[in-house]
């Protein structure tokens, strides 16, 4: 039997199901203390001061939440079983999944395409 994930760690180079995690365990995934980034259904969290200590940029996740953002993130769903924002962090839906899956294909499709574009380049 398949489940969904309760959320995801999006990294720039994987993406990985986790469970619901608190404080201590966003700390631990994202490398340090940590801030939000919204969308209209998703909470993201990121290390708060990755782009002063440089940290890689995360493709995925900077197309997901329309900004720049680098290191680690963590993704849950910010909208409860009836759909409100309650300021909690929720599991992922099914439509949320979808939504990451299209960026990281688009990425992905990105990547191939431009690797193909420079090896003709090279040749």
């Amino acid at each position: 039997m398949t489940t969904t994930p309760q959320g995801l760690l999006i990294t720039h180079t994987s993406i990985t199901p986790i469970p619901l995690g608190d404080h201590t365990t966003i700390h631990e995934q994202v490398g340090g203390w940590f801030d939000c980034v919204t969308t209209e259904s998703l909470v993201g969290y990121v290390h708060d001061e990755g782009l002063l200590i440089g940290l890689q940029l995360n493709p995925i996740a900077t197309a997901l939440f329309g900004r720049i953002l680098v290191g680690n993130c963590v993704v849950y769903s910010h909208l409860n079983d009836k759909g409100e924002y309650d300021g909690d962090s929720h599991p992922l839906t099914l439509e949320q999944l979808s939504v990451i899956a299209f960026h990281a294909d688009a990425y992905k499709m990105w990547v191939e395409n431009h690797l193909r574009v420079t090896e003709a380049g090279a040749v």
